[in-house]
C-alpha cells in the first residue's frame, strides 16, 4: 500500500519544450533555403492555398492572400518557395546556415512562435504575426 503525496505545482516549470505555436521550420536544401509552415499556424489562419508574408517591425505577418497582392503559393508539405523570404526570416531569427553546417548542426531549425490576430480593416481575416527570439 502507498500513500498519496500531494504536491504544490504553483510556479512549476515545463522541462519538456512545447512546438504547440512553433511557426516555422527553415531548411538548408543545399540549393537554398525555404520555409516550411508549420500544420497548426496554417489551419488557424483556415489552411490558405496562398499567403502573403508581411514584415512589420522585428516580426512577420502570415496572412491568406487577398485580392491583387503578391501572395506565394503553399506547395506541398506547406513549403514557401522563396530565397528572399527564407533569408529574411533567418536574419530575424538570428540564423546562420554557414555556421550550423560548419558546426555540424542540423540543416533545418524551427525558428519563431505566433499568435493569431485579426486585420485592423477587416476581422474576418484571420493571420499569423510571427516573433523570434534571438537571446537563446
Amino acid at each position: 500500500m502507498f500513500t498519496m503525496k500531494k504536491i504544490n505545482l504553483t510556479g512549476a516549470a515545463s522541462i519538456v519544450s512545447s512546438i504547440a505555436n512553433t511557426a516555422l521550420v527553415l531548411v538548408d536544401t543545399g540549393n537554398g533555403l525555404r520555409t516550411r509552415l508549420s500544420p497548426q499556424l496554417l489551419e488557424e489562419i483556415g489552411n490558405p492555398e496562398k499567403v502573403e508574408v508581411l514584415c512589420v517591425d522585428d516580426s512577420i505577418v502570415i496572412l491568406p492572400a487577398r485580392e491583387g497582392n503578391k501572395a506565394l503559393e503553399v506547395k506541398k508539405g506547406r513549403y514557401l518557395y522563396d530565397t528572399q523570404l527564407a533569408a529574411t526570416i533567418a536574419k530575424l531569427a538570428g540564423i546562420n546556415f554557414e555556421e550550423r553546417v560548419a558546426n555540424g548542426e542540423s540543416k533545418s531549425v524551427s525558428v519563431g512562435t505566433y499568435e493569431i490576430g485579426t486585420s485592423d480593416d477587416d476581422d474576418s481575416i484571420k493571420l499569423a504575426i510571427v516573433s523570434f527570439d534571438t537571446t537563446e
